[in-house]
């Protein structure tokens, strides 16, 4: 397909661009820089100015994507500011609209937000959930985010009235590794500052970027999906059960509260707006439409997307302050025997498995590090260890290549279940005997039969401050009460 995106440098732009470069398409990026696009994209797409957009008579766009608008949060909104926002969005939706329009371009997704809903203060408890079917007024906006929203949804309706296929694509709260909030807030939090906001009963709407770059797949492939379409998790969460499983994830606590009056003075409306109130919105119409999203705990995909170095997916099944019981997929691994004292072993079972990964293998091939590294006791009376590294996810164990090192064995290790204890600091024998000693009375408390021989996994290399690391020890459950 031939698809036109403008907004295509921005935080979802960047992914959806590459997600259709990598699907064959080819990609027509709108923008005001084209030394930007370069940067970022080289010559792997096609970059149009805006001005040139309403030239452009073609009949070969299949698809028009419009992510274009001035960020919402980045600056105080004064005047000119508010002018801005809703220029750089109803300005550029009229050419693209236009262009739709005189090009009889049979889909246009256009973006908009949760924001078109109203926003309801945290005093509510009641509050509603809004889907798609929820009634809006759009001759009247309650407050500046819903004018915003209102307003770049009345501006695509000309394109619907031609007949043309029209999807605002009203987004939640994304969540990714590279952009958005969850950059903003990962350095405060990193350093244990990461703060709950007013009373923290606020309702979050969030989505992960992998599931709105699925969502948006989604919408093309289905054709009968037109319209206002919530892209939004499942689940819904409170701004302070956000500010918790952030912190808890990133093993750092969450103990300073940031005032009603301390966010107004410091942030003024738009505080008010964006931090102080809530919407609690549901994704029916991707849902009745068969849509599975990935990402729909919040624990486990900021799990994943705050790790260093990518790890195994899991489902958390339960929770009691250190302890967890995780379910996990099946993993490929690459293990190596060692002898000799446990630390001892780690290390020179590190440095083989390290040598394959870095590309010391039969086809000189690289492979990603991840986490964690896990060492198992092969007897608990004996010093023979097994040290692993997790292969990452979606390298089958056949499309693996074969080690130069005949010690090193590559498997599959089967889903399972594991009970396991989460704590910082050196992975010393004392340490780690502190901890499983708090494990194994959970275990016998709680009835659960376990295999016999823990494994240990480790998350942070040594340099790493001590209380800012993050060790393992885990248990494969065999009857789960």
């Amino acid at each position: 397909m031939n698809i036109l995106i403008a907004g295509g440098t921005g935080f979802i732009g960047q992914a959806l661009v590459s997600h259709f470069l990598a699907g064959g398409h080819h990609v027509i990026v709108v923008s005001r820089d084209s030394q930007k696009v370069i940067q970022i994209f080289s010559d792997t797409v096609k970059f149009m100015a805006w001005e040139q957009l309403n030239c452009y008579q073609t009949k070969d766009v299949d698809m028009v994507v419009n992510l274009a608008g001035a960020n919402i949060g980045s600056k105080k909104w004064n005047q000119n500011r508010r002018e801005e926002i809703i220029a750089s969005r109803i300005k550029n939706t009229h050419r693209i609209v236009d262009f739709c329009i005189n090009n009889t371009v049979p889909l246009l997704i256009n973006a908009s937000a949760v924001g078109v809903y109203d926003a309801i203060a945290p005093e509510n408890l009641n509050q509603k959930i809004y889907d798609e079917n929820s009634a809006i007024e759009f001759s009247f906006a309650p407050n500046f985010l819903a004018k915003v929203a209102r307003e770049w949804e009345m501006a695509t309706w000309p394109a619907r009235d031609h007949g043309l296929r029209v999807v605002n694509a009203r987004f939640g709260v994304v969540l990714g590794a590279q952009g958005g909030m969850l950059q903003k807030l990962l350095p405060s939090f990193k350093l244990g500052l990461g703060a709950k906001i007013g009373s923290g009963r606020q309702l979050l709407s969030w989505v992960s970027l992998h599931d709105v770059i699925r969502a948006i797949q989604f919408i093309i492939d289905t054709p009968t999906i037109h319209g206002p379409i919530n892209i939004v998790s499942p689940q819904i969460v409170t701004q302070g059960e956000f500010a918790h499983i952030l912190a808890s994830v990133l093993h750092r606590p969450r103990w300073i509260t940031l005032s009603e009056f301390a966010i107004k003075c410091l942030f003024g409306n738009r505080g008010e707006e964006l931090l102080l109130k809530g919407i609690a919105v549901k994704p029916s119409k991707l849902l009745g439409q068969g849509f599975k999203f990935v990402d729909d705990d919040l624990r486990q995909t900021l799990t994943r997307l705050t790790a260093k170095v990518s790890e195994p997916r899991y489902i958390l099944l339960k929770k009691d302050g250190p302890i967890e019981i995780r379910e996990y997929g099946e993993m490929v691994v690459a293990e190596v025997e060692v002898q000799g004292e446990r630390f001892i072993a780690i290390n020179n079972g590190f440095r083989q498995l390290a040598n394959y990964i870095f590309g010391s293998n039969q086809k000189r091939q690289k492979i990603p590090m991840t986490a964690p590294v896990i060492q198992q006791n092969q007897n608990t009376s004996s010093s023979q260890w097994i040290v692993r590294f997790v292969m990452p996810e979606g390298l089958a164990l056949d499309k693996l290549p074969k080690s130069e090192d005949p010690s090193i064995k590559l498997t599959q290790l089967a889903k399972n279940k594991y009970i396991l204890i989460v704590f910082s600091g050196c992975n010393t024998d004392k340490n780690l005997q502190k901890y499983l000693q708090v494990l194994l009375a959970y275990i016998k408390k709680n009835d659960l039969k376990v295999n016999n021989e823990p494994m240990m996994a480790f998350y942070d290399p040594p340099w790493v401050l001590p209380f800012l690391r993050r060790n393992e020890i885990w248990f494969e459950l065999l009857a789960l009460q």
